[in-house]
């Protein structure tokens, strides 16, 4: 959702820090503990947008008390039915669009605005095609004012870590639509991010590309290598997000709001065909079926 009713005349508010304080029994309280294990977190009361085309529109409720946390190395999906507002999600927490009721933090500090520290990769394989392999990683590192040689140093570097250091001088047209994407998720990480935010990263390869690189991601975005405390997920394949999520927020309403939060503590690599997984993939299924309801 591009336009969020009202907020561009609105002023920012003041950062707001999430500094651990101590409870009445001198211990740090259940839900400091809480906020100080949160890599990233989203508490959102409200959110509503307007068409901004049509003058007077009133504004769309889009969720209602989302309460989202995202805990360091772990990879959390984010499921729900089209239309729940999952990519907005993501948006708030990227610092792109704000809630009308609602605050991020990223360790404990308020986001109010877009930053390197959180970055976003789309749907859409992003690659510009008359720059190499190389050259397209490097982008990540202009805003940075990081000189020349540093910039290809650690552009070559992170192509090394998704297994593309032999095609650095490639341009996107001779490699595979799985290349492609590694070479987003390269640039991605040489911004040096605490968090990364997907947004159904493999809806468009083919399913052998799909699910090579999704037997890949996880060693790749938590690879010693990289600076990347979390990671969060948008899917609406199932069976995809039962193979990478620690855990899953499922969506579903109107507004929309959080029905389930469901724990996948399965082995990794994990067995598409195991009882256990398939039992997952049904326990989500159930979730989306259930009638929407409004809070």
């Amino acid at each position: 959702m591009a336009a969020v009713g009202g907020r561009g005349s609105q002023s920012q508010p003041e950062p707001r820090s999430r500094t651990p304080t101590l409870g009445t029994t001198g211990a740090l309280s259940a839900e400091t503990l809480e906020i100080n294990r949160a890599a990233i977190e989203l508490e959102c009361t409200r959110l509503s947008y307007s068409y901004p085309a049509i003058k007077g529109s009133p504004a769309k409720p889009v969720f209602h008390g989302i309460d989202i946390k995202v805990c360091k190395n772990e990879l959390v999906a984010i499921v729900g039915p089209t239309g729940a507002g999952k990519s907005t999600i993501l948006r708030c927490l990227g610092g792109f669009v704000h809630p009308n009721e609602g605050h991020v933090y990223l360790h404990g500090q308020e986001v109010l605005r877009p930053s390197s520290k959180i970055v976003l990769i789309h749907q859409s394989i992003a690659t510009f095609p008359w720059m190499t392999a190389l050259d397209n990683v490097k982008l990540a590192l202009t805003c940075k004012k990081v000189d020349e040689k540093e910039a290809e140093r650690t552009a070559a570097a992170m192509l090394d870590l998704v297994g593309l250091g032999a095609n650095k001088s490639s341009y996107p047209k001779e490699l595979s639509g799985g290349m492609r994407q590694k070479v987003a998720v390269a640039r991605a990480l040489a911004a040096s991010p605490s968090i990364l935010l997907m947004d159904e990263p493999f809806v468009h390869l083919d399913e052998i590309a799909a699910e090579e690189l999704r037997r890949e991601i996880h060693s790749l975005v938590f690879n010693p290598e990289s600076t990347l405390d979390a990671v969060v997920l948008v899917s609406h394949n199932l069976t995809e997000v039962v193979e990478l999520a620690d855990r899953v927020y499922v969506m579903n309403g109107s507004p929309a709001t959080v029905i389930d939060e469901f724990g996948i503590d399965l082995p990794r690599p994990r067995a598409l065909r195991d009882s256990s997984f398939l039992l997952s993939v049904d326990h989500l299924m159930g979730d989306l079926n259930t009638p929407k309801t409004k809070p």
